[in-house]
């Protein structure tokens, strides 16, 4: 029976993530935040890229910390999303909190269950908190997403206080460890696929336009849609192709869902006629 719940968590988790867009966006986390609540009919998720030495997560123009419940509990996600921004560093740049530390030895992408106890003094703000509002315990995961910047992706999947479900074990992790292999591909997609310089991330509006095409919307019925014109809807998309770096909707599209390797830096250079 455990076995098979296990790989049924592994489905529901992967199943739901597979929708991540491998590009930069500015809404990554909490797009994956959401995605991972599929763990527990009652449950916390946080997703944020933070500095592999200080374990501080990283500002703009990297995205900012995904944050979801469920069931929606908006005032603690707003007081997590604060807490998890906060970063766990101390001012010698070391990262002192132990959970995280014994997890994240090698570069590759690490999962754990862990019990959460009230009087935990964790220095990673995320923890802390989650122990002082009552969690029993949590599923940790973490990846090495740009060695060249010291960049890794951290998730927190925990348990709520109001839950009646059993503490998470390691067979819960080792279903997070499967979604966590194409989780942590498409991130680097996204955000490392030019080693030493960030992707500028779509903003709100263009990954509107980027999902109302890939579900095959045009560009009048996008505009439409919008309330905008179709100038300003090629306007977008313009900029989502610099930014991404590609030169046609075509590719776009096939760049965020993880269908082909990002061009080279020399590749991206393309003259304004060739953009469509």
């Amino acid at each position: 029976m455990v076995e098979r719940q296990c790989l049924e968590l592994a489905a529901d988790l992967t199943s739901q993530t597979a929708a991540l867009p491998a590009v930069a966006t500015c809404s990554w986390c909490e797009s994956a935040a959401v995605a991972l609540c599929v763990a527990r009919s009652r449950c916390i998720a946080i997703v944020r890229f933070v500095d592999r030495q200080t374990g501080a997560p990283l500002g703009s123009p990297w995205p900012e910390v995904g944050v979801s419940s469920r069931p929606e509990n908006r005032p603690l996600t707003e007081a997590l999303r604060g807490a998890a921004g906060q970063g766990s560093g101390d001012a010698s740049g070391a990262n002192d909190d132990a959970s995280w530390n014994s997890l994240e030895r090698d570069e590759d992408c690490m999962v754990t269950a862990i019990t959460l106890e009230p009087n935990d003094k964790a220095q990673d703000p995320a923890l802390s908190l989650l122990s002082c509002i009552g969690g029993r315990s949590a599923l940790l995961a973490s990846a090495m997403i740009d060695p060249n910047r010291g960049v890794r992706l951290r998730i927190v999947i925990a348990e709520s206080a109001a839950s009646d479900d059993a503490p998470f074990t390691d067979d819960d992790a080792e279903a997070l460890r499967a979604a966590m292999r194409k989780v942590s591909h498409t991130a680097r997609l996204a955000f490392a696929s030019t080693p030493g310089v960030m992707t500028e991330p779509l903003n709100s509006r263009e990954v509107e336009v980027l999902e109302s095409l890939a579900n095959g919307r045009t560009i009048r019925q996008i505009a439409s849609q919008m309330h905008r014109s179709t100038h300003t809807i090629h306007d977008y998309l313009k900029s989502m192709h610099r930014k991404v770096g590609v030169g046609c909707r075509a590719e776009l599209i096939a760049r965020a869902a993880g269908r082909c390797e990002p061009r080279s830096k020399a590749e991206t250079r393309l003259p304004a006629s060739q953009i469509a």
